[in-house]
């Protein structure tokens, strides 16, 4: 199964969905399958053609991050805040503040900001992996929070979770009797909707936009950005397909 989701997650990058479609293209110009050249080329090239362009990322990302989206309730945030993990990399030689990654700080950020002006607690999660061996995820976002001003008695620290499912498991106690406003980035709102099973007491407060939501008809230059964004769409509607059929399997055994 683990190999699977590798497999898949993989392929969601348009650079290496076009890379193996033109490997596919050179091994059939080996054997004179030249069908099959063409249909490999012509597909690679198309892929990193489209895929590159700004518009077409805007495409896909707007249903995600900007289509029925409600404003959260910061009122919750008087309750709990509950800014999901993202990424900390405890290696190398650089400064504290550059082993985070652009999400990991929005959503920290935005959970100090909302605790300054509205009060109530924080839940941080996260565990340990091969990126920072010797501490959690949770602990070092403790960390950062002290230091923008939170107050240590006023954060939970749960050191567990390595995807946004487990996450949501493992503060799930934390999730059934209270307001939570939980932060994370824009694309994955609508997968978290899912997982928390649309409750009233939690709203969500999405950061990390990747689009403004202009929708604007336009050609441009391939970028390099326009692709990771692709990738971010393709892997989160991919995301969202399986944990939305693994939510209706867990519904249908839980009612026979």
């Amino acid at each position: 199964m683990e190999i699977i989701k590798a497999i898949a997650v993989t392929l969601c990058s348009p650079l290496v969905l076009a890379s193996f479609f033109l490997l596919i293209g050179f091994l059939a110009s080996l054997r004179k399958l030249i069908r099959v050249k063409a249909f490999s080329y012509g597909f690679s090239v198309t892929v990193l053609l489209v895929c590159s362009q700004p518009y077409f990322a805007e495409l896909l990302l707007y249903p995600l991050e900007h289509l029925n989206r409600d404003q959260p309730k910061l009122e919750n945030a008087t309750s709990l805040i509950y800014p999901l993990a993202c990424f900390y990399n405890g290696k190398g030689k650089v400064p504290e503040i550059s082993r985070w990654a652009e999400c990991s700080l929005q959503r920290l950020t935005a959970a100090a900001r909302l605790y300054h002006e509205y009060g109530g607690q924080i839940l941080v999660t996260g565990g340990k992996n091969r990126f920072h061996e010797t501490v959690s995820y949770a602990k070092k976002a403790r960390e950062l929070l002290c230091s923008l001003g939170v107050n240590e008695q006023d954060i939970f620290v749960i050191e567990h979770g390595g995807t946004t499912a487990v996450e949501i498991a493992s503060a799930a106690e934390h999730l059934e009797s209270q307001p939570v406003l939980i932060i994370s980035s824009a694309t994955h709102i609508r997968r978290l909707a899912l997982l928390t099973g649309e409750r009233e007491t939690i709203s969500f407060y999405p950061v990390d936009y990747l689009t403004l939501g202009d929708l604007t008809p336009r050609i441009e230059l391939p970028s390099i950005f326009a692709l990771e964004a692709s990738r971010r769409a393709f892997y989160e509607y991919m995301a969202f397909t399986k944990d939305y059929f693994m939510t209706m399997r867990k519904l249908s055994s839980s009612q026979k």
